[in-house]
């Protein structure tokens, strides 16, 4: 009599320690892509610090790796967001003995080398790109809840074999089968660690190292950028990328 009552008594136990995980990992999962981003936001500074900011300028130094590791081009540009009242970007850089600019105001953009105006449309088009890129890229995790992108959770994912992520999928309304997969990675804290992106059946994984905070806010400072297999393991080092942040005062 004693063992059955024995035998239930932790069968009871058992049951509640079973129940306890369950819920436990239940509050782990639960999170939507959106929670997971919000938090991360709350993480590097928060979105009304963020939208106090009024300008931010930075060089953007980029080295691009050959398949043997050695260095292929190395390239710097200078970048300033102005941000309030009215949203205004400029970026410069030098291509051998030119010098190239491009401003752009949420309506125009505007394309200058060697303080030419250049009117051609495919470069029009490309300095385009660069400026909504740059800003998409720099002000991580803030512009992950612009737009109409849909953000899904993807499960845990371990980087660089020893930081356990939540990993957040992005989609947008007018992708096509043929567009880039993003997926976004944060560790324990909410920090935003890595993201890949599936182009044309190859995998980069861009990690960020290095971090630094301006204005309550913490930005990348240092980023590289891999091609990976499947399970994100690393078969080579293409890019590297490191962000200086200029002081200036508001």
């Amino acid at each position: 009599m004693l063992r059955i009552g024995f035998l239930c008594h932790f069968k009871i136990k058992l049951v509640l320690i079973c129940a306890i995980s369950f819920l436990s990992c239940s509050k782990i999962t639960s999170e939507s892509g959106k929670d997971i981003v919000n938090k991360s936001i709350e993480a590097h500074g928060g979105n009304e610090t963020f939208q106090e900011l009024k300008s931010v300028s930075f060089t953007k130094t980029t080295r691009l790796y050959k398949e043997d590791g050695s260095l292929e081009s190395e390239t710097s540009q200078e970048q300033t967001f102005k941000l309030i009242p009215d949203y205004f970007l400029i970026i410069k850089w030098m291509d051998g003995n030119e010098e190239h600019q491009i401003t752009y105001d949420r309506n125009t953009l505007i394309k200058l080398v060697n303080n030419v105006n250049v009117e051609d449309q495919g470069a029009i088009e490309n300095g385009l790109k660069l400026a909504l890129s740059a800003e998409y890229v720099f002000f991580q995790p803030f512009k992950l809840i612009d737009g109409n992108g849909q953000l899904s959770y993807e499960g845990k994912q371990m980087v660089g074999d020893s930081i356990e992520t939540s990993v957040v999928g992005i989609k947008y309304e007018d992708d096509s089968p043929s567009s880039d997969s993003w997926c976004y990675y944060f560790d324990e804290n909410y920090r935003l660690v890595a993201a890949s992106v599936k182009h044309n059946n190859r995998i980069s994984l861009i990690e960020n190292l290095d971090f630094q905070t301006y204005k309550g806010i913490l930005f990348n400072k240092v980023r590289k950028s891999y091609f990976v297999d499947a399970a994100l393991q690393k078969k080579q080092l293409r890019a590297e990328y490191h962000y200086d942040i200029i002081e200036t005062r508001q």
